[in-house]
């Protein structure tokens, strides 16, 4: 985790990268994923190994809930 918020509630499995984000609560980011200038809206689950990534003036939004 690296400039990052971190909500409570949320589970950073072992292997994830969290660089330049806000993660809100009770989301989860699976093994190995790697997120990047993102903002993750509450209870949004981020798989195994995957990469979401925004840009550094336009950030990407995951949506409440929601399964990447």
């Amino acid at each position: 985790v690296i400039n990052s918020i971190i909500a409570r509630n949320v589970k950073i499995e072992k292997g994830a990268v969290v660089k330049n984000s806000i993660v809100f609560s009770s989301s989860k980011i699976g093994n190995g994923a790697h997120i990047e200038n993102t903002l993750i809206d509450k209870y949004s689950t981020i798989s195994c190994s995957r990469i979401v990534s925004g840009d550094k003036d336009e950030p990407h939004y995951v949506a409440q809930g929601s399964i990447i």
